[in-house]
């Protein structure tokens, strides 16, 4: 799977389940992709901010 949020493009593997080893992974590259776009989103309202102060 792909995600794309502004610039940052993330790619997580998908494998067949065969052991919770696999799942875990999965899982914490799900978790680090959430991460990175709020991440991304936030870096975004703050460039946000700078530009039009009256936002907030």
């Amino acid at each position: 799977m792909i995600i794309l949020l502004g610039n940052v493009r993330i790619e997580i593997t998908k494998t067949p389940r065969r052991n919770a080893g696999d799942a875990a992974r999965r899982a914490y590259e799900m978790e680090k992709a959430l991460k990175t776009c709020e991440n991304e989103r936030r870096m975004h309202e703050v460039r946000a901010l700078r530009y039009v102060p009256w936002l907030r």
